[in-house]
């Protein structure tokens, strides 16, 4: 019984798993659709994931991971347009042209700002 509030009962795994797998996520539903032209922002972060203690990971010496998370951003309404999710050995360049293509799905793009991760030749032919 929760401490908290008498009524709510714990919630085990399997149940929260089927009700994330239920809830609707598509959030490029509610973007506005744009006539002209954007500048688009690109980056990524990276967010740690732990599957193992850190006891276990001293011991067999397993790297820490982290998965990477990948935005492009209409830079004047600062609406998210495109975004991926990659492992850690994923480079920023080659997330690009996926990026890319999902944001001219909605809106028409003049430009693009992108850090030096994503300084390749292969960007730069696409653009």
């Amino acid at each position: 019984m929760n401490r908290l509030d008498p009524w709510l009962s714990s919630v085990d795994y399997s149940s929260l798993r089927r009700r994330i797998l239920s809830l609707d996520l598509s959030v490029y539903e509610s973007l506005k659709p744009l006539n002209e032209p954007v500048v688009i922002a690109v980056d990524s972060t990276g967010v740690r994931v732990r599957k193992a203690g850190g006891w276990v990971e001293r011991k067999h010496g397993k790297k820490k991971r982290y998965v990477k998370i990948h935005l492009t951003v209409d830079v004047r309404t600062k609406q998210v347009l495109a975004s991926l999710v990659t492992t850690d050995d994923t480079h920023d360049s080659r997330a690009f042209p996926h990026l890319l293509r999902r944001a001219e799905e909605h809106v028409r793009v003049s430009k693009a700002i992108m850090d030096g991760a994503y300084y390749s030749s292969r960007v730069y032919k696409l653009i």
